[in-house]
């Protein structure tokens, strides 16, 4: 980057283009910068000691009762890291959801999703690869945000890949309405490390999505979503993370921090 700017400063200067020069050097800083024009500062929304910043939804599976009034959440804090998973034997809490509303931003948080003791998940996709695999392999969770995308957090070899997905009736779709915009670490088999902690950062921008599994660039679409049902995704909304669906399976995030873009 220094090279290719002391270059671009080098040119400008000897044309003597003083205005030029600056509007030639704002442009190079956009183009070489990998989220432009970052504006806000960093808020951060887990400081390791309460969740303060974010509402828990409520939650419970179809068809089951709703959970006591003095039921456990679901999601608990310790040793500066957040823990959802299941809290009772069939039952499950809400989303973690932010009270603030976002549309374009850029999120950074490390994550750990949590093996289930005894399961060792196949190091090689099968055949049916998509969301077809031994339920103790595609226990995910996810971010969402806009009210209808999803930056899905789950295991490549289950196939649940960390990647962009939304709910859209397409012929591409699984199962008719699920539809995964970018397959996201598929091509990576080896960069999400198993029981350990990932970094993981999603910038959006207008109709661009991005995303990074740790410091590798797996994400990057363009979705215009034009539909009157999906109205509600072209406004500011929550950003949330999903509790996990599997039993026995968890999602530990800390260090959650999102500015504004």
């Amino acid at each position: 980057k220094g090279e290719i700017l002391a270059h671009m400063t080098s040119t400008v200067r000897r044309a003597g283009a003083s205005v030029g020069f600056a509007l030639l050097l704002a442009a190079a800083l956009a183009a070489l910068s990998p989220v432009a024009s970052a504006q806000g500062p960093w808020q951060v929304l887990f400081d390791g000691k309460d969740l303060s910043d974010f509402t828990i939804a409520a939650g419970g599976r179809r068809g089951a009762p709703p959970p006591a009034p003095d039921a456990p959440s679901g999601w608990r804090v310790q040793s500066g890291v957040v823990t959802g998973g299941e809290q009772t034997p069939g039952g499950r809490s809400g989303a973690l959801v932010t009270n603030e509303k976002y549309f374009d931003f850029e999120l950074e948080l490390d994550f750990l999703l949590g093996e289930i003791a005894g399961v060792k998940c196949s190091e090689e996709l099968g055949p049916k690869e998509e969301n077809l695999s031994d339920p103790a392999c595609i226990g995910n969770s996810g971010i969402n945000y806009r009210g209808g995308y999803q930056l899905n957090i789950g295991r490549r070899e289950g196939g649940e890949y960390i990647g962009l997905v939304i709910h859209r009736v397409d012929p591409k779709a699984i199962r008719g309405n699920i539809l995964w915009l970018s397959y996201g670490d598929k091509a990576f088999p080896n960069l999400r490390k198993s029981q350990d902690w990932n970094t993981l950062r999603i910038a959006v921008q207008g109709d661009h999505h991005q995303a990074w599994l740790n410091g590798t660039k797996i994400v990057d679409v363009t979705d215009t979503s034009t539909l009157e049902s999906e109205a509600s995704w072209r406004q500011p909304q929550p950003l949330s993370i999903q509790m996990p669906y599997t039993a026995g399976v968890t999602i530990k995030c800390r260090n959650i921090r999102v500015r504004t873009l």
